[in-house]
C-alpha cells in the first residue's frame, strides 16, 4: 500500500481499504467479538447463550491465522464441548438415535463434523481430531461424499485421506455393532420392578432372535450397507413391547462387563 497510488475503489470514507482473502462470515464473527466484547476480560456473559458451531469454526480459523490467542482459545472451548477427549463424555451429548447432538450451550448438526475435521487439520489442533472423525464415521455416505455447505455458503468436503479413515472406521463399527447388540440383549433381563415379567422376557427373546438373524452377514463390516437394527433396538420405542421399567434397565450405556 505504501508504494502504490490508491484508487477510489481502494478508499472508503477517506480511509484505505484492505482486502482480505478470508470468508466474509468469518470476519463478521470476528467483528461481533470485537464490538460486543464476548471474550474480553470481565465481559458479562449470559449463561443461557447458545452458540452455533459455525461461529466457533470461524473464530478458530481467524484466531489461528491472525494469532489472536483469546479468540482461538474460546473457539477450542466450544470445539471441546462437541469433541471431548474421551468417548464417555462424547456419548453424553451424541446420544440421540437419529444421530442428533444435544448440548445446552452449543448448536451443532452432526454433518458439520466434516467442517470440524477440516478446520482442526488446518489449525493443527489434533487433540480434537479423534471424536470429530468418529462422528464423521457415523455419517451416511450420502453426506460424506458430497460434503456440506458452510454457513458462508462454501462447500466443505473431507480429504481423500480422511474419507479413507472414516470408511475404515465404518468397517470396524459395522463389524462390532451386531456383537455389541447380542451382548447387550443376552445380558438384559426383566427389571426387578417389572410389571409384566412374562411378556417382557418373551419380548427380549424376540429382540435377540432378530439381531442374531443378520449377525453372520454383518460380521463382514459392510460400510456401504450399514446394519441399522441396533438403532431400532436401542431406541426401545413402541415397536418393542417392554414395560417402562425394563426399558430403563435396558437403556444404552449399561456396563456389559
Amino acid at each position: 500500500m505504501a508504494g502504490g497510488q490508491l484508487t477510489p475503489e481502494d478508499m472508503f470514507d477517506g480511509l484505505p481499504v484492505v482486502r482480505m482473502p478470508d470468508a466474509a462470515y468469518d470476519i463478521e464473527q470476528f467483528f461481533v467479538v470485537v464490538y460486543d466484547g464476548y471474550i474480553s476480560e470481565g465481559a458479562r456473559r449470559d449463561i443461557h447463550t447458545v452458540v452455533d458451531f459455525a461461529v466457533f469454526a470461524a473464530w478458530l480459523r481467524v484466531g489461528h491465522k491472525y494469532h489472536i490467542q483469546a479468540l482461538a482459545l474460546e473457539a477450542i472451548r466450544g470445539f471441546r464441548s462437541i469433541f471431548p477427549m474421551d468417548l464417555s463424555t462424547w456419548t453424553r451429548y451424541h446420544f440421540e438415535f437419529d444421530g442428533s447432538f444435544s448440548h445446552p450451550r452449543v448448536r451443532f448438526e452432526t454433518p458439520q463434523a466434516i467442517e470440524a475435521v477440516n478446520v482442526i487439520r488446518q489449525t493443527c489442533k489434533v487433540h480434537l481430531l479423534p471424536c470429530a472423525l468418529y462422528t464423521c464415521a457415523q455419517l451416511p455416505r450420502s453426506v460424506l461424499f458430497p460434503g456440506i455447505t458452510r454457513a458462508d455458503g462454501s462447500l466443505e468436503m473431507l480429504s481423500s485421506a480422511d474419507l479413507q479413515l472414516c470408511f475404515e472406521m465404518k468397517e470396524l463399527l459395522r463389524a462390532t455393532e451386531p456383537q455389541i447388540a447380542v451382548r447387550w440383549l443376552t445380558h438384559a433381563a426383566a427389571a426387578k420392578t417389572c410389571i409384566e415379567r412374562g411378556d417382557c422376557t418373551k419380548e427380549q427373546k424376540r429382540m435377540l432372535m432378530e439381531v442374531c438373524r443378520d449377525l453372520q452377514e454383518n460380521m463382514r463390516g459392510d460400510s456401504l450397507h450399514g446394519w441399522d437394527n441396533s438403532r431400532r433396538l436401542y431406541a426401545l420405542g413402541d415397536e418393542w413391547a417392554v414395560c417402562v421399567f425394563c426399558g430403563e434397565a435396558m437403556a444404552p450405556g449399561t456396563d456389559l462387563g
